[in-house]
């Protein structure tokens, strides 16, 4: 790997120019989001955390809790994406767009809420892998979506176990979104491959100092 992986801990550099790839992302996306639930949502994100992968449950504030999980494989082996949302603010983004209340049942969880958590993590996704697109000097494309309800230790080895590459640190993005006037959280990680990662951290750092 020809980047140095206990940098990107310690390079704001990197940091500053993977928030930066984020927002314009998160931007288009809010866009296309606005457009699909008739109304307005704006995308923040206020923080980027580089975690070690057995970091990740602690990073989110706990252990014992199964999130909403949205996996996307980048084609060519280059990673994948994972969009994380609490089964709370699932329910809630959900309801936000289609501003009614979903019946508390294990049916309408599984037949509305998680379906529409993963149609607004793919959007999202869709939107940074095209902002990525454009400072990258190859195409990155995703594959259609994995979702499960399961707690992140269980997410994570079932990605180290099918994913053909080696890895340690995932950027961690702190996602804000608010529709129709509610505040509402989710993350998203980034696992990148050693070749993926050196080709971002090269490219945002000509994006910063252009």
């Amino acid at each position: 790997m020809g980047s140095n992986a206990s940098q990107l801990n310690t390079d704001p550099v990197i940091e500053n120019s993977m928030l930066e790839i984020f927002s314009i992302g998160a931007g288009h996306a809010a866009t296309a989001l606005s457009s699909l639930m008739d109304q307005t949502v704006m995308i923040s994100v206020p923080q980027l955390r580089i975690v070690k992968s057995h970091e990740m449950p602690q990073a989110l504030g706990t252990v014992d809790q199964a999130y909403i999980t949205t996996l996307f494989h980048l084609r060519d082996n280059y990673g994948c994406l994972l969009f994380i949302v609490s089964q709370e603010e699932g329910r809630n983004i959900v309801e936000s767009w289609l501003k009614s209340k979903i019946p508390a049942s294990f049916d309408s969880f599984q037949r509305t809420i998680v379906p529409g958590v993963v149609e607004s993590g793919n959007i999202i996704a869709g939107a940074f892998v095209n902002a990525l697109g454009e400072i990258t000097p190859t195409q990155i494309i995703l594959e259609p979506p994995d979702s499960a309800v399961d707690f992140l230790g269980g997410v994570l080895d079932n990605i180290a176990a099918t994913l053909d590459i080696n890895f340690t640190d995932i950027f961690l993005f702190d996602v804000n979104l608010r529709i129709g006037g509610h505040n509402l959280s989710a993350y998203f990680a980034l696992i990148p491959s050693p070749g993926l990662l050196d080709m971002l951290v090269s490219a945002g750092k000509k994006l910063l100092t252009s």
